[in-house]
């Protein structure tokens, strides 16, 4: 479970700088709307907010390719040519978009997708500078993307992770409707926090407002939200409660296993005291039975990671496709550090009790015969305790009666 919150809720974006991505919404009357921008509104933010270091937008279209074996319909990311750029993403052969390519008029170019490249064109490194033809119009390849390029944006974007190709718009933004269709991105500057930022963006909605009759019939507010807070933000509560779920259930079964060691020092109290007998101090039997715990312990923490390899796998298959970051999911370094800390912890948990329980010896009562009962007054309170802690998990019961 920890893998899931370590993939979805901590793993950065995989872009350049990510904490500096941030996604514009629009709200009005107290609703928040699709993080959508009209291309003027674009351009005000870049121009005259004064805080970000780059905006960008984009829009998914449809566009058919011809004259390359069968007709096919692609799924075409339409962006201001400096979208790439704003997420630090550069193409693996060719160029990457200019501002000469995104000028009205300009001549048609096309950034082809890692995995449509692969496919169609079986990986040619001779695809960069020859023409394809899109909905009947030629366009010159400049470049094929990462393999690993993905759109990661909110759900309510409408906007798929993968995309065939993508390609600037050529028109001016200034020019163009204050009809919002666009996803927009921003790229805070490094001196900027996200409360400047929103600072800015509020006294520039106001003077737009003031300048543009039809923003004052209906007042709107554009909203910073940093990239990735907004990306998982549905899931975020879902993934905890089912996260301390889980860790309730680990509290649950170092319960049991507590338990049960404290049964089974009950067989062992004549090797203790035989051992404190020959000059054993009650710090050495400590550090015995915790190093037992600790064994054991270990020996779960190498079986939960052998079975989580293969559930991770299961899960990340079965997990709807718009479900944010599931790829992200796996055994990694903070995965395997996790599961360190928490077998101390349970070490701690399950064998610290019971080690510091059975280390008070009486060397007299201990040796005597029948010198079990010495300290079952006292098991017998702990083990009730543990007992009643965990009463009301029917999952326990057969712990409990063992």
């Amino acid at each position: 479970m920890f893998s899931v919150v370590s993939g979805v809720l901590l793993a950065e974006l995989p872009y350049r700088e990510p904490e500096r991505l941030a996604l514009i919404r629009v709200t009005s009357d107290g609703q928040t709307s699709l993080p959508s921008l009209a291309p003027p509104e674009v351009e005000d933010l870049r121009e005259r907010a004064g805080v970000f270091e780059d905006v960008a937008s984009v829009r998914d279209n449809a566009a058919t390719l011809t004259g390359v074996g069968e007709p096919v319909q692609l799924r075409i990311g339409g962006i201001r040519w400096n979208f790439l750029r704003l997420l630090g993403v550069e193409p693996v052969i060719g160029r990457a978009l200019t501002a000469e390519d995104g000028s009205p008029n300009a001549a048609p170019v096309l950034l082809l997708g890692h995995g449509l490249w692969q496919e169609r064109f079986g990986g040619d490194p001779g695809i960069v500078g020859r023409s394809l033809v899109l909905d009947g119009q030629s366009t010159q390849v400049v470049g094929v993307m990462p393999a690993n390029l993905e759109l990661l944006l909110p759900r309510e974007a409408g906007l798929p992770k993968r995309l065939d190709a993508w390609r600037p718009f050529t028109f001016d933004f200034h020019t163009l409707p204050r009809f919002r269709w666009m996803r927009a991105l921003a790229r805070l500057r490094p001196d900027v926090s996200l409360e400047q930022a929103q600072q800015a963006t509020d006294r520039l909605t106001q003077e737009l407002i003031s300048e543009f009759p039809a923003y004052k019939q209906q007042p709107f507010r554009l909203l910073v939200r940093p990239l990735h807070a907004d990306l998982v933000s549905p899931v975020r509560r879902p993934v905890l409660v089912l996260f301390g779920a889980v860790g309730f259930v680990l509290l649950i079964a170092c319960g049991n296993v507590a338990n049960l060691l404290l049964a089974r020092a009950a067989e062992r109290e004549h090797e203790l005291g035989a051992r404190a007998a020959l000059g054993a101090s009650r710090a050495r039997l400590i550090r015995q039975l915790l190093t037992e715990g600790l064994l054991l312990a270990a020996a779960g923490a190498v079986l939960g990671i052998v079975l989580a390899r293969g559930l991770i796998a299961l899960l990340v298959r079965l997990a709807p496709d718009d479900l944010p970051r599931f790829d992200a999911v796996g055994l990694d370094g903070r995965v395997l550090l996790f599961t360190l800390g928490a077998s101390l912890f349970t070490v701690l948990v399950f064998a610290l009790v019971p080690a510091l329980q059975n280390s008070r010896v009486e060397l007299h009562e201990t040796l005597k015969s029948g010198a079990r009962l010495a300290g079952g007054e006292r098991r017998a309170r702990l083990r009730g305790l543990l007992v009643g802690g965990r009463s009301h998990s029917p999952s326990c019961s057969w712990w409990a009666r063992a």
